[in-house]
C-alpha cells in the first residue's frame, strides 16, 4: 500500500505561517514553475498542499499534478493580488498553459460529482419572489463558456466572444473566491452551474475550497422555466419593478429593454469583454435597483463589479434567453421551446419590435 504523504514532508513547502487559524506555506514548486521571485506570489493554504498531497501524482517541475495545474492557471494577472498588496503575478507561457490544461484535462473524476452540490430548491420562482419583495439578490452563471475561460483554455464560445484565459480567466476565478469570503448575513449570491465539464472543474474546486463554500444552483432556471411560464411570471415581476433598472445588451436586445421598462446600455456584439472598464461605469448607481444583464462571459464580471460597489441592488444574469422571446434561434435549446416563446413571450415584446 502507497503511503500517504503529508504536507509536512513535502520538499517543495516553505517558510510555513499561521494567521487567524489559518496556514500558509510558499510552494518552491509552484515559484520555480512560474518563474516568479516573489515568494508571497505563490503562498497557497494547507487545503491545496493536502489536496496535492492526496493526488495520485506526486509532481515536479516535468509531472504536473491536477492540483499544481490548477494553481498554475491562478497564478496569471490576478486583480485580487493587488487589492492584498501583493505584486502582480506572472503571465504564464503557452508551454506551462499548455501543460497545465493538460493536466486538469486527464484529471480523475473521483473530487465528488457536482449534482450532489447544486440546489434544486432554488428556482426562477425564488428569484421572483425575491424581486417582488426587494430583497436583493445576485444571480450568476457559470456555464461551459465560463468554465473553459477559468481553465485558461484558448478559443471562443458560440457568441463569438473570446475566452481571454489571461484577463477574463483569473477574473472570474476571483469572483468565485470572492463570494466564498462573504460574511453569512450578505444578500443571497446564487452560483449557476452547468455539470458537463465536471471532471476538469472539480480540482479548481478542491483547491480553492470553494465546492461547500458557495450556493450552487443550475445556469439554466430562466430555460427550465419557460414551459411552466415561471420565466414569464419573472419578466412580468421585472416589468412591474419600481427604481433604477439596466438591461445589458447588445443592440439587438433594444424590444427586450423597452418592454422591460429598462435603461438599455447597449454592448458590442463580439468580444464585449473588451469594454468591461466602461460598462461597468455605464451600469453604476446607488441604492436599491435592478440589472439584467446578457453580455455572454463578461456578465459574471461585470455583475459582481457593481454587486461590490453597491450590494443593496439586485444582479440577474439571464445569459441568451431573450434571443428566443426576440425571433433569434441562435440555441438548440431555444429552437425547442419557439412555439412557447412564440405564444407566451413574444407578446411582451411585440410592440417594440
Amino acid at each position: 500500500m502507497t503511503a500517504l504523504r503529508l504536507p509536512e514532508s513535502c520538499r517543495f513547502r516553505d517558510d510555513v505561517a499561521r494567521s487567524g487559524g489559518c496556514e500558509t506555506a510558499e510552494c518552491r514548486l509552484l515559484a520555480e514553475l512560474i518563474g516568479s521571485t516573489s515568494p508571497a506570489t505563490c503562498r497557497v493554504a494547507r487545503d491545496a498542499c493536502e489536496a496535492c498531497c492526496r493526488a495520485p501524482v506526486s509532481p515536479d517541475v516535468h509531472r504536473l499534478n491536477e492540483v499544481i495545474a490548477s494553481l498554475i492557471l491562478g497564478a496569471s494577472s490576478d486583480a485580487s493580488n493587488m487589492e492584498r498588496g501583493l505584486p502582480q503575478r506572472e503571465a504564464l507561457s503557452d508551454e506551462l498553459r499548455r501543460r497545465a490544461c493538460d493536466a486538469l484535462q486527464v484529471a480523475p473524476a473521483d473530487h465528488g460529482q457536482m449534482q450532489q452540490f447544486i440546489d434544486r430548491s432554488v428556482t426562477v420562482e425564488t428569484l421572483t419572489r425575491r424581486l417582488t419583495d426587494r430583497i436583493p439578490f445576485t444571480y450568476l452563471r457559470y456555464g461551459d463558456g465560463e468554465w473553459l475561460s477559468v481553465l485558461g483554455v484558448e478559443g471562443r464560445n458560440c457568441d463569438r466572444h473570446d475566452f481571454f484565459p489571461e484577463s477574463l480567466g483569473p477574473e472570474l476565478r476571483q469572483v468565485l473566491c470572492q463570494i466564498a469570503e462573504l460574511p453569512p448575513d450578505a444578500p443571497s449570491v446564487y452560483v449557476g452551474t452547468t455539470c458537463d465539464l465536471q471532471e476538469r472543474v472539480q480540482p479548481f474546486l478542491s483547491v480553492h475550497r470553494l465546492r461547500d463554500r458557495l450556493h450552487w444552483v443550475s445556469d439554466a432556471l430562466f430555460r427550465m422555466g419557460l414551459v411552466n411560464l415561471t420565466t414569464r411570471g419573472f419578466l412580468e415581476a421585472v416589468i412591474a419593478f419600481q427604481g433604477a433598472k439596466l438591461l445589458v445588451g447588445n443592440e439587438f436586445l433594444r424590444p427586450a429593454a423597452h418592454g422591460l421598462g429598462c435603461t438599455h446600455v447597449v454592448i458590442p456584439l463580439e468580444n464585449c469583454y473588451s469594454r468591461i472598464d466602461w460598462m461597468e461605469r455605464a451600469c453604476r448607481f446607488d441604492g436599491p435597483g435592478l440589472v439584467i444583464c446578457c453580455a455572454s462571459m463578461a456578465s459574471e464580471c461585470l455583475l459582481w463589479r457593481l454587486r461590490r460597489r453597491n450590494p443593496e441592488a439586485t444582479y440577474v444574469d439571464c445569459g441568451s434567453i431573450f434571443d428566443g422571446m426576440l425571433g433569434h434561434m441562435i440555441r438548440r435549446e431555444l429552437a425547442e421551446a419557439s412555439e412557447m416563446l412564440r405564444r407566451c413571450y413574444a407578446p411582451l415584446f411585440k410592440p417594440f419590435l
